[in-house]
C-alpha cells in the first residue's frame, strides 16, 4: 500500500511541476493584443519545456523515483512523455502561425528579433 501511495505521489509531483508554468501564466493580466490562441500556444511551449526538463530526472536512476515502478516502466514513461513534450513544443509555433499567418515574417533570420532566432534555433536543435 505504501508503494502505491509513494508512486501516486511521484506522478502527482510530475504533473504539478509540468503544469506549474500554466499557473504562473495565470498570475497577472494578459497583455493587450494577445488572444486565446497566442496564450494557449505560449502555455504549450512552457509545459513542453518543463516536461523536457523532467527527462533528466527520469533517466537519472534515482531510487526514490524508480522504486515504486521499476526502471523499465520509468524508461517506457520517459520515452512516451518525451514524444508528448516534443509535440507540445512543435504545436507552440504551429498554433501561432495558424492563428496569425502574418507571424511567418518572424521566420526570416535576417529580419526577426533575437528572441525569435533563438526560438527557431532551439526548435531545430530538438529535431
Amino acid at each position: 500500500m505504501r508503494s502505491i501511495l509513494y508512486g501516486a505521489f511521484w506522478i502527482g509531483v510530475y504533473f504539478a511541476v509540468s503544469a506549474a508554468p500554466l499557473f504562473v501564466l495565470l498570475i497577472g493580466e494578459t497583455p493587450p493584443g494577445r488572444g486565446f490562441w497566442r496564450e494557449f500556444s505560449v502555455g504549450l511551449g512552457f509545459v513542453g519545456l518543463s516536461m523536457i526538463g523532467w527527462q533528466f530526472f527520469l533517466t537519472g536512476r534515482f531510487r526514490r523515483i524508480t522504486s515504486p515502478y521499476g526502471i523499465d516502466v520509468v524508461y517506457h514513461f520517459h520515452r512516451l512523455i518525451s514524444l508528448i513534450a516534443f509535440v507540445f513544443i512543435l504545436l507552440h509555433p504551429a498554433i501561432i502561425v495558424i492563428s496569425n499567418p502574418a507571424s511567418l515574417v518572424f521566420l526570416n533570420p535576417f529580419a526577426s528579433p533575437w528572441w525569435m532566432r533563438v526560438g527557431v534555433g532551439g526548435l531545430l536543435a530538438l529535431e
